[in-house]
């Protein structure tokens, strides 16, 4: 039952050593760490070939750079594993990590899914879990709906794959996007499962680093283009009154997103008015019973400036973004 943990790393030299020897301890022992050092520039592939020399399970494949959906994509190809995760290079895992996948009683039709904790100037603050759930077939729409409210969707890390069913459907990360790869792979991958086992455990561990600068805002073309297929993704795999909502809200937030992105006055109405009929969307999906956490409420509360903006010129445009970017 061999696990291939997939590590994609670009210039880690500082963090990579404490990721790789957190995997080196697991309790489960039948697995294999691979390495894809995508073109680096700084000592991550010398650091990555010691560890191959060290350990029989690590395996080091150097590629020039691509991006990490390109590098995890070579580590889908290249897996001798049955099952595959992923673990990214300044991040770290428990020991029972893997052994936490295998206790929800593995086969290929079941999706493990354990928490996750945010670390930010190495203190915990935030966690990323959903209710202790384990549902089967057309239930598995609430394990889906679970994860959406608590951003469960939006990581791959936190998950054990089955290398054949990626395979099967020409599953991949989708390159150059560099905006919510994880969450468009996840909402296709949960297609061809029946069972979603989620533990509330947290054994790994997210290091946000810096001050925010992977979350640059992304170009209004593709948080458009993201958003129409999360949509279209997310009414397939959840198909119900409350699911219709959540795939109308996720669709508003993306919109408004791509509002408050826009730097052309052609991109903004164009924005404006994919963001204005979102929000007529959401307001048909919409019921009270379903704002449950906070960001029902922002959005429900926000979006109303969308049809203010409209009306208004350029500059108090741009000004008004800010009050509705979610």
């Amino acid at each position: 039952m061999l696990i291939t943990v997939i590590v994609p790393i670009y210039n880690m030299e500082a963090y990579m050593r404490c990721s790789i020897d957190s995997l080196r301890r697991q309790t489960f022992q039948d697995f294999e760490i691979l390495l894809i050092d995508d073109g680096s520039k700084d000592s991550s592939p010398q650091i990555c070939d010691q560890y191959v020399a060290e350990d029989p399970r690590i395996r080091v494949i150097h590629k020039p750079n691509g991006g990490l959906s390109s590098a995890r994509n070579v580590g889908i190809e290249n897996a001798r594993g049955k099952y595959l995760t992923f673990c990214d290079p300044d991040d770290w895992v428990d020991p029972d990590y893997l052994q936490q996948f295998i206790d929800a009683g593995m086969d290929e039709q079941t999706l493990p899914v354990t928490g996750i904790v945010q670390h930010r100037d190495s203190h915990p603050d935030r966690y990323f879990t959903a209710p202790a759930l384990d549902l089967r077939n057309e239930a598995c729409v609430e394990a889906i709906i679970a994860l959406r409210r608590c951003d469960g969707l939006g990581f791959t890390v936190n998950k054990l794959f089955v290398k054949r069913i990626i395979e099967e459907n020409h599953l991949r990360f989708i390159e150059g996007l560099a905006h919510r790869e994880d969450e468009l792979f996840m909402m296709e991958y949960v297609r061809y499962i029946s069972r979603i086992v989620i533990n509330q455990k947290t054994p790994y561990h997210y290091r946000v680093l810096g001050s925010g600068l992977s979350k640059k805002r992304k170009p209004t073309e593709v948080i458009l283009r993201v958003a129409n297929q999360l949509r279209d993704l997310f009414a397939l795999v959840a198909p119900t009154a409350e699911g219709r909502y959540l795939g109308a809200r996720i669709y508003l937030q993306q919109t408004c997103e791509a509002v408050a992105a826009s730097k052309s006055g052609e991109e903004l109405q164009q924005a404006i008015q994919a963001a204005r009929n979102a929000r007529k969307n959401y307001l048909q999906a919409f019921n009270p019973a379903y704002l449950k956490d906070r960001r029902d409420r922002k959005v429900a509360q926000r979006s109303r400036w969308i049809f203010t903006l409209g009306s208004l010129s350029a500059h108090l445009q741009r000004r008004l973004t800010r009050l509705i970017h979610i």
